[in-house]
């Protein structure tokens, strides 16, 4: 995929954080505030002009969601910062993620040439509609179009959501570059500003990280929302919140289908065959380049998800990998002195923080030491210790990490995939499609886990390994 020109603004998967707000809140709420809740559901003008061009969901075959995310460039112009195509196919469980290049070449209004983006500044999301259909050869059938200030104020109405931030984000930004963003790293409670700073945030990585770090926070919101929201009958005590959440996800999106406004009863249709997705039959399939072929490929794998592998069946033997030696071949390895450093690095934070913490007997060899934040989250009205080790790997930009807190169930380890069991502790396992992308246990009252790079670098064995290999301070140093 070919790379933001400077002053570009990227929106990416915040469509997709919206559009599943959308839904869970509508769950709840459909039957409770159908008024309200079906207001969300009932397209502008401008969008449903282009109902015409949706088709209807084959009978029993998956929906094709078109997500379009938007924000004002220079001279307060709306371009489609975000193409994301979105797979839902309840006959297998399974939900496919991909983008559509916003830079891909087309014919705007008058015949000139002209960039996939510009469509919706020229012709509105009907054009847009019209030229993502034409590029993929895909038939959408329901499109939503957001903005990031409405996931600002979603995310603050809904009272923060917690992220687990893989490692510190400071930079002051470049005006009509980069915007300016400053996160610490760990396990936390964000704003809705933090929140769009932190999937905005372009100046030190990639597209592709940018993009999991959005579907990170798509996740978050949904546990977010599912604690505010709940079911029917929670909503009683509480309808003027959720009738605040309804506004701020009816300002903030505008969504059609083919007969333009959306019924309760196909809404929750959806609604419960998104529910019943298990969070490892998520795929997000990434677009190389912008090349023809690249797309292709992309676009097969978005139509037959989960054809490249599974979650594999955990063993014993799995965390024994010969990838986690103290020396590698190529001397990027864990010396005894790393060992030691890192552990006395620990054992200062544990010190300052009164947590028993442990630390990591083995890492990767592709990656480092890079610092250690102790600090407190906030949960509710109080607050509880915590600390966030950072790890960096040699691919620029990417970042694995250790959490340890005293609040052992955090929203972060609800529903795990599966559990593990090994030399004596229980690990809960937490997978994004065939990736590991957390492992989790409790010793002596305190939480831990290991969270994955955003884009789950590190695999099944070097997740377990270091899980493994986390051992109390005053332990032996594996050498």
């Amino acid at each position: 995929m070919a790379r933001l020109q400077p002053g570009r603004r990227r929106i990416a998967v915040v469509a997709v954080t919206i559009a599943s707000a959308i839904l869970l809140l509508a769950a709840g709420a459909v039957s409770y505030l159908r008024a309200e809740a079906e207001a969300i559901f009932t397209p502008s003008a401008r969008l449903a002009e282009a109902s015409s061009l949706l088709s209807p969901v084959p009978s029993g075959g998956p929906a094709i969601v078109l997500l379009i995310g938007t924000d004002l460039h220079p001279g307060a112009r709306r371009y489609a910062d975000a193409l994301i195509l979105v797979r839902i196919d309840p006959s297998v469980k399974a939900v496919s993620i991909t983008e559509v290049p916003r830079t891909e070449h087309v014919l705007l209004p008058g015949g000139g040439p002209g960039l996939l983006e510009e469509t919706y500044a020229l012709g509105g999301p009907r054009l847009t509609v019209e030229w993502v259909e034409r590029l993929t050869r895909i038939r959408v059938n329901f499109v939503a179009v957001v903005d990031v200030e409405g996931l600002r104020r979603l995310v603050d109405v809904a009272g923060g959501v917690y992220i687990d931030v893989d490692h510190r984000y400071a930079f002051r930004g470049q005006p009509g570059m980069f915007a300016s963003i400053h996160i610490p790293a760990g396990y936390q409670r964000l704003d809705g500003t933090h929140v769009v700073q932190f999937v905005r945030d372009r100046h030190a990585d990639s597209d592709y990280v940018r993009l999991g770090r959005q579907l990170l926070v798509l996740g978050e919101l949904r546990r977010q929302l599912e604690r505010v929201v709940g079911s029917p009958s929670h909503l009683a005590p509480h309808p003027l919140g959720v009738i605040s959440l309804l506004h701020a996800v009816a300002e903030a999106a505008d969504v059609a289908g083919p007969d333009g406004a959306i019924g309760a009863r196909e809404a929750l249709h959806w609604i419960q065959a998104i529910r019943a997705i298990p969070p490892d039959r998520v795929q997000t399939v990434p677009v190389a380049s912008s090349d023809p072929v690249s797309l292709a490929r992309a676009l097969d794998r978005f139509l037959h998800p989960f054809t490249d592998g599974k979650p594999p069946a955990m063993k014993g033997s799995a965390a024994h990998s010969s990838a986690f030696r103290n020396q590698d071949s190529s001397g990027a390895g864990l010396t005894p002195d790393d060992t030691n450093r890192i552990r006395d690095v620990f054992g200062d934070a544990g010190r300052r923080s009164g947590l028993p913490i442990l630390y990591p007997a083995v890492i990767p060899g592709t990656s480092s030491f890079d610092s250690i934040r102790v600090y407190r989250i906030h949960v509710g009205d109080s607050s509880v210790p915590a600390v966030r080790a950072t790890f960096a790997c040699v691919t620029p930009g990417e970042y694995w990490g250790i959490q340890e807190t005293s609040w052992r169930d955090p929203p972060i380890l609800q529903g795990p995939s599966r559990a593990y069991v090994a030399a004596g502790r229980t690990y809960r396992l937490y997978f994004n499609g065939p990736h590991l992308h957390a492992v989790a246990f409790e010793q002596s009252g305190v939480a831990i886990w290991v969270s994955n790079t955003i884009l789950n670098r590190l695999s099944v064995a070097q997740m377990l390994a270091v899980a493994r290999s986390l051992s109390r301070v005053t332990g032996s140093v594996t050498r």
